[in-house]
């Protein structure tokens, strides 16, 4: 099933991936998204520095604001072989991903109610963007 507002937003993105000590952008990547484990909490990214991060208890239970800068986020695990040399960690306090992510997820967990569905992890394609 396809959410269209979740893929308008994905088409919109670049998508980079760290590289030899640089930034590698990928162009439309094809990955596994892990979202029955997918953490959300507060983020705090700075130039230079690594990621801070505090994760909520649970999905439904936000863990108190660690201080100035902190944006709220998420944190998941990707995979792919081709696009990310096998599984990586994907995260953003990007209010865009993170309803993008928030419209899949909540596709996700609709059809894992189907028995059919039960153990599989959905794929996602990301497209570029497309003018108008």
């Amino acid at each position: 099933m396809v959410y269209p507002r979740a893929v308008k937003l994905l088409r919109r993105l670049q998508t980079f991936v760290c590289a030899g000590g640089g930034d590698l952008e990928i162009a439309r990547p094809t990955f596994q998204l892990d979202l029955a484990n997918i953490r959300t909490g507060w983020l705090r990214f700075q130039e230079g520095q690594a990621p801070e991060r505090l994760i909520d208890p649970a999905l439904d239970k936000v863990a108190p604001t660690p201080g100035e800068g902190f944006k709220r986020g998420f944190v998941v695990m990707a995979f792919s072989p081709k696009f990310f040399g096998g599984a990586v960690e994907m995260a953003s306090a990007s209010i865009h991903v993170s309803n993008a992510i928030r419209d899949v997820y909540a596709v996700f967990e609709e059809q894992a109610r189907r028995t059919e569905n039960r153990g599989k992890v959905p794929v996602i394609a990301w497209q570029p963007a497309r003018t108008p």
